[in-house]
């Protein structure tokens, strides 16, 4: 089966593909860009030597190739894992658009693929492009016939085109074909780099996880700033290792950690039943702050908005002074605008998915009934100010 799978043929998202056409090719040449370097990335983590790739623009689709055959599944599955503004992905063989060529084709392929032992029914799903002798439904009906025909000694097999054990997929474009059983989805959404950058707070929690995920889906590159409680988090938090093997290798920033119990230990006895108000707010100032020092112009506040108890522009009043009006602009956190979707359609297929850990409520304490963004706890962060100031001026990144 190896040397069928020749190229894997990678279908852009819907969203790149109704792009005006220059926008649609500087987000294609990025999409090109970060499939060669997590190719790359494959390479380095199975440690194969000598491993290159080709990637053609076919305009809707791209076409990968490479001359590690056996690799190709393994590839394709990664790359669905790591790469955003893809739709699907299959492992293909190619032939031209002549009727004759994709029916030998698609019948050695079928014969070489199809598990005989496992599986009892098949359907020919075909999709075309351009101008062509011949329709959608008659190459479909052909090949389905040619196989039956030729069906080996002792095996019975059958059409179903509703719930089929076995699919086999043709693609026509214009002079092309391509012959496949098996699409990888994607995640669908944009490239990322072709949205700017966005910092971002990082905390042992997965709606933090989910949401640079999620920004990463819109094109963004997040800049992650890791806030810990425990002196030990580089080696023992699995949330931290996580964060480094997915986002960190795919972006040019390093991961910056933020000691948030010296926070808590210093200003604790300030703000007293009121400290949680103090925390959201010292991050998110932190947060600006660098986000100013690296001229990035977008920052996801650590506040969920959709609390009830949140006086959200009261809150906002005193992040003023830190926000520059005309460069920058603050974005509240994805995971909370459908938190339901969000957690079911993609934390689900996310890198985080399998990350299982008790430090959930770290976050949850955000949602929970008791805590309140009075106007007595704002009031209070103005008092604090200049302390706070000279904190965050000692503990940011420079």
């Amino acid at each position: 089966m190896s040397e069928l799978n020749r190229y894997l043929l990678i279908a852009i998202s819907g969203e790149i593909s109704i792009k005006g056409k220059q926008t649609r090719r500087n987000m294609i040449k990025i999409l090109i860009r970060n499939l060669k370097a997590y190719c790359m990335k494959f390479a380095e983590d199975r440690k194969l030597s000598s491993f290159s790739v080709d990637i053609v623009n076919r305009w809707d689709h791209l076409l990968l190739k490479t001359a590690a055959q056996e690799h190709l599944e393994a590839l394709a599955h990664y790359l669905t894992l790591h790469v955003s503004g893809i739709s699907w992905i299959a492992p293909v063989i190619h032939t031209t658009s002549d009727l004759k060529d994709i029916e030998a084709s698609a019948l050695n392929y079928f014969m070489k693929t199809f598990d005989w032992e496992r599986k009892r029914t098949f359907a020919v799903r075909v999709q075309r492009h351009g101008r062509h002798p011949y329709k959608s439904i008659d190459v479909a009906r052909g090949i389905g016939a040619i196989i039956l025909s030729n069906l080996p000694k002792n095996r019975q097999l059958k059409v179903n085109l509703t719930t089929p054990d076995y699919e086999l997929h043709i693609y026509i474009k214009n002079q092309d074909s391509y012959i496949f059983s098996q699409k990888l989805n994607g995640y669908g959404g944009l490239p990322v780099g072709c949205q700017g950058s966005v910092v971002a707070a990082l905390r042992p929690c997965k709606d933090d996880l989910i949401n640079s995920f999620l920004f990463e889906k819109r094109g963004a590159k997040v800049k992650p700033i890791y806030f810990y409680l425990d002196e030990t988090f580089k080696e023992n938090d699995v949330f931290y290792k996580a964060y480094i093997h997915h986002v960190t290798k795919k972006t040019h920033y390093p991961l910056t950690a933020i000691n948030l119990k010296a926070f808590l230990d210093e200003f604790l006895p300030h703000f007293q039943q009121h400290i949680l108000v103090a925390v959201q707010y010292f991050i998110d100032c932190v947060l600006i702050t660098y986000a100013k020092r690296m001229n990035i112009v977008m920052v996801s506040s650590a506040l969920n908005p959709q609390h009830p108890n949140i006086q959200l522009y009261a809150y906002l009043r005193y992040l003023k002074e830190y926000l520059h009006p005309k460069t920058q602009r603050i974005e509240f956190p994805l995971i909370h605008v459908n938190p339901i979707l969000a957690l079911d359609v993609n934390a689900l297929r996310s890198p985080y998915h399998s990350l299982n850990t008790k430090n959930d409520d770290f976050c949850a304490t955000a949602a929970n009934d008791k805590l309140e963004f009075s106007v007595d706890g704002l009031n209070l962060l103005q008092k604090q100010q200049h302390r706070i100031d000279q904190y965050i001026n000692q503990i940011s990144p420079k």
